[in-house]
C-alpha cells in the first residue's frame, strides 16, 4: 500500500487557543488524511509519541466521516469538525454540523469548551468565533483543567 498524505490539520485545544496568553497545551494533536488510510480504507488510527497525538483517517467523504463518527458514538471525535480548515476540506456546512449534536452532548467535562465552540458556530451560522466567544471557550477550557 502506498501511504500518501492528502491533508493534515492541527486539532484539539491548540487549534483554537494557540497564541492566547497563558495557554500551555498538554500535547499536540494532528489529524492526517491519507489517500488509502493506514490499515485499510475503513479504519482510523491514533499514534502517540513524545507529547504528540497523530490521528490518521482514510480520505473519507463528508458523509462517510459523519456517518462513521455518529455510528461509533465516540464524542472525542467531534472536535475535528470544529476546526474550520478541516470543515472546509470535507465541505462541511452548519447544517451538517448540527447533525453532530449527539456527539457534542456526550462530551466529558474536559471538552466542554468544544460544546461552547459548537454552539457559537451554530449561533453565528458560520465557522467563526468572536473574540468574546473565543475567550469564553478558553475560560471553559481552563476551568475544566484546574479541577
Amino acid at each position: 500500500m502506498n501511504y500518501i498524505s492528502v491533508a493534515n490539520f492541527r486539532v484539539g485545544s491548540s487549534a483554537f487557543f494557540e497564541g492566547i496568553n497563558g495557554f500551555v497545551p498538554k500535547d499536540e494533536d494532528e489529524l492526517h488524511i491519507m489517500r488509502d488510510g493506514l490499515f485499510g480504507r475503513n479504519s482510523s488510527y491514533c499514534l502517540r509519541s513524545d507529547g504528540k497525538d497523530i490521528i490518521i483517517y482514510p480520505n473519507f467523504s463528508k458523509e462517510e466521516f459523519i456517518e462513521k463518527d455518529l455510528a461509533d458514538g465516540d464524542s472525542i471525535k467531534v472536535g475535528k469538525y470544529l476546526v474550520k480548515e478541516f470543515a472546509q476540506h470535507i465541505g462541511l456546512n452548519i447544517q451538517d454540523l448540527k447533525r453532530l449534536k449527539p456527539l457534542i452532548d456526550g462530551l466529558d467535562g474536559k471538552h466542554m469548551y468544544e460544546k461552547h465552540i459548537f454552539e457559537s458556530y451554530i449561533g453565528n451560522n458560520d465557522f467563526v468565533l468572536t473574540k468574546e466567544q473565543l475567550d469564553e471557550a478558553y475560560d471553559e477550557y481552563k476551568k475544566a483543567r484546574l479541577k
